[in-house]
């Protein structure tokens, strides 16, 4: 999962720093897939929290 994570974010023109620290900060793995496309759009505070609640909703049960 790290490694295709790792090809993705180079694969949208990211350094080798930016998966590295987003893993070792995001608790949620699967936030780390839509914060790569997340930094690639115009910042929406909004739509940000709203999408990571939603991502995370699944560790409350």
């Amino acid at each position: 999962m790290g490694i295709a994570y790792g090809i993705y974010m180079n694969s949208l023109g990211f350094s080798a720093i930016y998966p590295i620290l987003m893993s070792l900060t995001i608790f949620a793995g699967s936030m780390e897939f839509v914060a790569a496309n997340l930094l690639l759009v115009a910042f929406n505070p909004i739509n940000a929290l709203f999408l990571t609640l939603m991502v995370n909703a699944r560790h409350l049960f």
